[in-house]
């Protein structure tokens, strides 16, 4: 007999061990929407931050430009290390106009978590905590509405990616698709044709080009490959003409969003995923500062606004390079940045109060004041970026453990409470009606038709059999509409867009609410759940650094825990209405 009971103990067990679970692996952080104004720092009655360096700026992204492609290290065994050499000849013959340095990103080492890094300066995490979980666009504060915001004209070209972030903000754009990583050169022609001209145009003041043919090319072929070094040639071409066009008051920044592995990939978090490479070169000095050879993507962020006089984005965590600045300039803009970020997380500590006891010593340092000298302002910020780097993109790997032997051990509970749970019948249904309606989708609609008939047709009395009905039509009913388990496919904001989605869900309840006399829910169809919870628990963890794990991974986890809860929820709720009717 299954007992409101047992339904309670098991149901606790469960929704415990999943929050348990979601608690360490789903990345998340408190979303603001506030936004620099020039009138929070100003220099100046007639500047905004800071006197700018320039007034115009190119900014080329080369998908997946790993740093040894840009510079061997003396090592030159492979054919794609040091392939475009411009940098190495700039950095070479004009040291004081070029910088070249490793570019680390922060993972997951995806374009998409990359472009909110370098136009944000923060730190991308699965679940920005807001309205809802759109991740279609960028609605927190960056460089491409601050650059708007203090009338500068952008043209951009290249990775889709960009226009879907940044809807209806370029003054020109032209995207190309990202999907096709077998198409080597459609996105980067696309680009190639309209780099140049855009350049002699006097109409921007900021180009924004994105290649992606090499990351295709390293996915489909890996970097050590025929194909890997003509785009390489051709990348290395197209900086000595965009150089060649360039004007004196005009900077080049040149990196990658993340690296590739050996076998061409991306996602995780090895030395090769993370190390991409940046170039940066003007026809006028630039090279003020003490040199670095690496600093971290979110780093750009602060540097690209004070080279361009522009506020720094209210979320930026950003560190400047000094190397852009002299000691006497780097002063006062360590100042701003450090009065940007204290700002930043005294608004944080408002919305997430856990995030208060990590920084009250260094709150309580900068209201006492700090030693007025460079180092001390450096050491509070990579103090206080490293905090929020342990809490926003660290996985926090004893919930999870926690969470996933709080799971299984259920399970096995379950297992030895409850006897022989589930058994497989040896009678396979058929429908010669399959072969009929021919394959692709026809064949699910008619497997659907069939449980359906035979629920009401046939005469259910094994809770084992009914269980494995129940798991099938409650598994189709999100399907039924064609939605994906992604989240920004879901229209969130459409009203009762739930009740077409989970119409036969509710179908499913209804028939168990119909025989509620006569056939209890079946307690080991949470035993199905369950094991299959289990499964993608152990995937999710496996492929934590995958390249899809925010687009395919994490929203799977997300459907099925929220699918799985809800099913324990009324299940346990129509147990004590079954057991109060028949007492």
């Amino acid at each position: 007999m299954y007992t409101p009971l047992k339904w309670i103990i098991l149901s606790s067990s469960y929704i415990i061990s999943l929050v348990i679970f979601q608690k360490g692996f789903l990345l998340k952080k408190p979303s603001l929407n506030y936004y620099s104004k020039c009138e929070d720092f100003r220099g100046r009655a007639d500047l905004c931050w800071n006197k700018p360096t320039f007034k115009k700026a190119i900014w080329i992204i080369i998908d997946a430009l790993r740093y040894d492609f840009l510079d061997s290290g003396g090592k030159s065994y492979e054919p794609y290390k040091e392939r475009i050499k411009i940098g190495k000849e700039l950095l070479n013959n004009q040291p004081n106009n070029t910088i070249l340095s490793y570019f680390i990103a922060d993972p997951p080492t995806t374009t998409f978590q990359r472009i909110k890094a370098l136009t944000t300066g923060s730190l991308p995490t699965f679940i920005d905590m807001k309205d809802n979980f759109d991740a279609g666009q960028i609605d927190e504060d960056n460089i491409i509405d601050q650059l708007i915001f203090n009338q500068y004209n952008i043209t951009f070209m290249g990775d889709d990616t960009w226009t879907s972030l940044f809807k209806n903000k370029f003054n020109k754009e032209f995207p190309a698709p990202s999907f096709d990583v077998f198409d080597l050169d459609t996105v980067d022609n696309i680009v190639l044709n309209h780099l140049y001209d855009e350049i002699a145009n006097d109409d921007w003041n900021i180009i924004i080009g994105h290649f992606l043919g090499v990351d295709h090319c390293g996915h489909r072929y890996g970097p050590n490959h025929p194909a890997m070094l003509t785009k390489l040639d051709q990348m290395d071409n197209m900086l000595r003409k965009v150089i060649e066009q360039m004007d004196n008051e005009t900077i080049l920044f040149v990196m990658g969003d993340h690296g590739m592995s050996n076998d061409g990939n991306h996602g995780g978090d090895s030395d090769l995923e993370i190390e991409a490479g940046f170039l940066a070169y003007s026809k006028t000095p630039i090279v003020h500062g003490k040199r670095i050879n690496k600093f971290y993507q979110i780093d750009f962020v602060p540097t690209f606004s004070f080279l361009l006089g522009i506020p720094l984005p209210f979320i930026n965590i950003g560190v400047v390079v000094e190397t852009f600045f002299s000691l006497h300039d780097l002063l006062k803009l360590l100042e701003i940045n450090i009065a940007q970020v204290i700002r930043l997380i005294t608004a944080y500590s408002r919305e997430d109060s856990g995030i208060t006891s990590n920084f009250q010593t260094i709150l309580q340092q900068y209201n006492f004041g700090l030693d007025d000298n460079v180092d001390s302002y450096f050491n509070i910020l990579y103090l206080i970026q490293e905090q929020l780097r342990s809490v926003w993109v660290t996985f926090d790997y004893n919930l999870i453990i926690t969470g996933l032997l709080m799971l299984f051990d259920t399970i096995l509970f379950q297992i030895t409470f409850d006897g022989n749970v589930i058994s497989l019948s040896n009678i396979i249904f058929r429908s010669e009606i399959a072969l009929i309606v021919g394959d692709n989708s026809a064949l699910s609609i008619v497997c659907i038709i069939a449980l359906l008939v035979y629920f009401y047709v046939f005469s259910i009395n094994d809770s084992q059999e009914l269980s494995l009905n129940y798991y099938f039509i409650i598994s189709y009913g999100f399907f039924l509409l064609f939605n994906q388990m992604t989240i920004p496919t879901i229209p969130w904001l459409a009203a009762f867009v739930g009740v077409p989605v989970f119409i036969t869900v509710i179908f499913t309840y209804n028939i168990i609410l119909k025989n509620i006399y006569f056939v209890p829910v079946p307690l080991n169809l949470a035993f199905l759940f369950a094991v299959k919870m289990l499964i993608i628990c152990l995937m999710c963890i496996v492929h934590r650094r995958h390249l899809m794990l925010f687009k395919v991974f994490a929203p799977k986890f997300i459907f099925e825990a929220v699918s799985f809860i809800t099913f324990l929820i009324f299940s346990t709720v129509l147990s004590i209405i079954s057991h109060v009717k028949t007492c």
